[in-house]
């Protein structure tokens, strides 16, 4: 845009320098023309105020030369005042180009300020399943998640909630991610803590167990583990030690959520003993 302007200026001068005229133009009238001080600052430290000041006295400078050079013929004079334009043309473009990065560094700023509110909550990304299952009485590990901001980029996430290992049930962890404008977004993931082992029931004793025809048979029992804690071993089947014959007895512990678990013992009944003779 500025060199279409100066290339238009520069078509008025050429023709203008050709007009007649009954006044000259001094070297120190040329120079009279702008309002430049020895100790002004460096365009590429100037700030917005400063720039858009220098931009206008530039821009008056160039309107008094454009003026000037009308009222003169003089061959030295009008080489002076294309020498200044030139000038003025340079420091416009670069008063220009430092006017543009501001206004893109204020743009980005605005983006990326706390005070910025862009009211859109950050995303949230579960790491792994949002329905978990776990057995009873192992462990756990939680996958996390992750969140993403559009203003923001990252954004750190928290959770929150507990699983219980060792108590059947659904548990929920939250996650929550708050990005730098206060913009909230929450994420869940459900574990489900089952219990889908049965008991170990553990024979206590001789197994099989061997016992006389004819005498008293007592059992040793079981016992049974299991994730849900101490549980209660049933035993079925009986011995009949008045016949020789083996017979079965059946262990059987059930936990909380229906998982039975068995053993059984073997007791053989035998008749070792000879008759007593009595004369």
């Amino acid at each position: 845009m500025k060199n279409s302007h100066f290339a238009f200026s520069t078509l008025i001068i050429t023709f203008l320098a050709f007009s007649v005229s009954l006044y000259a133009v001094s070297d120190a009238d040329i120079s009279n023309t702008g309002e430049v001080q020895s100790g002004e600052k460096p365009i590429d430290s100037m700030n917005e105020s400063e720039l858009q000041d220098k931009q206008a006295d530039l821009l008056a400078e160039e309107k008094k030369l454009v003026a000037l050079v009308a009222t003169t013929q003089s061959p030295s004079a009008i080489k002076s005042i294309f020498e200044r334009l030139g000038q003025i043309t340079k420091e416009l473009n670069a008063v220009q180009q430092a006017l543009a990065v501001l206004s893109s560094t204020a743009v980005i700023s605005n983006i990326t300020d706390d005070g910025y509110n862009d009211n859109v909550p950050p995303v949230i990304t579960l790491n792994g399943n949002s329905t978990v299952t776990v057995e009873l009485g192992t462990s756990y590990s939680d996958a996390g998640a992750t969140a993403n901001d559009a203003f923001h980029g990252p954004t750190p996430v928290v959770s929150s909630g507990s699983v219980d290992l060792n108590t059947v049930g659904s548990y929920i962890i939250t996650y929550t991610a708050t990005d730098l404008d206060g913009n909230t977004a929450t994420a869940t993931r459900t574990v489900n803590v089952v219990d889908t082992t049965a008991p170990v029931v553990t024979v206590t004793g001789d197994n099989p167990a061997t016992v006389e025809l004819g005498t008293e048979y007592t059992d040793a029992g079981a016992t049974a583990s299991d994730a849900s804690g101490d549980i209660e071993v049933v035993t079925t089947g009986e011995v009949d030690t008045s016949t020789v014959g083996t017979y079965t007895l059946t262990y059987t512990a059930t936990d909380a959520s229906g998982n039975a678990g068995t053993a059984t013992r073997t007791v053989n009944v035998v008749d070792t003993t000879a008759p007593v003779v009595t004369v």
